[in-house]
């Protein structure tokens, strides 16, 4: 169901998140929030914008949001090191699944950064870098989808570098919308995207791809969502505790883009051995 995953890779991911924790922590007790106060804080998000009470002395403001993004890193360290030495694959459509793939990766590791930077400082700059780091995000799933509808249904190929500016220009694209359209309108618009465009995929070859890991994709974003509001309410909300509502939002957002990642992952997989089995049949 899942792809396999060669243990030194797993490894080399959680080193790499370890030792961020390690450099977080560091920075969290050796720093002040002095450089916060140069930057203009978020107002609108009010006094209490998260259940996580706020610790406005110290470097991090949200030590749970913050510790929490270690998913993010994790979880595109680990893309990146499954699809980077797969990008020179003789297929072209496969070398493309590659790249958006990586690009789904760096988005990831980008949001660690993007949303370590707000809840840790609570700044504007900070709201806006985690938000448009969740639509990059969004953009990687949606590329690697449009992708593949491209390839399989009205057979036209992207090159690698137009995979990269398309990324490129809709994240920078969203940074700018951010002004005139709400976050959340614009998160729903680019799901919705990816999910139409898997159903169409999966509608044109079912039997290469598994429809259980694209519809628990659904109400894995679903409950990790509400988790975010009900955090944003104050519901069931313990500021002191360790597990926060949206800290268990980070984790299941990085579990659904990795399931994205998988739906894809196995239908190349199908296609190569199904092409590996014609050649056989010819020679």
């Amino acid at each position: 169901m899942l792809p396999e995953i060669p243990l030194k890779y797993l490894f080399k991911s959680f080193a790499i998140s370890l030792l961020a924790l390690i450099v977080l922590y560091l920075l969290d007790n050796n720093f002040s929030a002095y450089i916060w106060l140069l930057l203009s804080p978020d107002t609108a998000l009010g006094e209490f914008p998260y259940c996580e009470s706020l610790c406005w002395e110290d470097l991090f403001r949200q030590k749970v949001n913050v510790y929490s993004n270690i998913f993010y890193l994790f979880t595109g360290v680990l893309l990146i090191q499954l699809e980077w030495g797969n990008a020179n694959y003789a297929l072209k459509q496969d070398r493309n699944f590659s790249v958006t793939a990586v690009l789904l990766g760096i988005a990831l590791i980008y949001l660690f950064f993007g949303s370590s930077i707000f809840h840790g400082s609570m700044i504007y700059l900070g709201k806006r870098l985690d938000i448009n780091a969740m639509d990059a995000v969004l953009i990687g799933i949606s590329l690697m989808a449009i992708n593949r509808y491209c390839t399989n249904v009205e057979r036209t190929y992207f090159r690698p570098v137009h995979l990269v500016l398309l990324f490129l220009i809709g994240t920078i694209v969203c940074f700018g919308l951010f002004f005139f359209i709400n976050g959340i309108a614009l998160f729903i618009g680019i799901l919705a995207i990816a999910f139409i465009f898997s159903l169409l995929n999966y509608k044109k070859n079912p039997e290469s791809y598994n429809l259980f890991l694209l519809l628990i994709s659904l109400p894995v974003l679903i409950i990790a969502f509400s988790l975010h509001l009900m955090d944003k309410a104050h519901i069931m909300c313990t500021p002191e505790s360790w597990l926060q509502f949206h800290s268990i939002w980070h984790a299941m957002t990085a579990v659904g883009a990795f399931i994205a990642y998988s739906f894809y992952k196995q239908e190349e997989q199908n296609r190569i051995e199904t092409t590996k089995r014609t050649l056989y049949t010819q020679v």
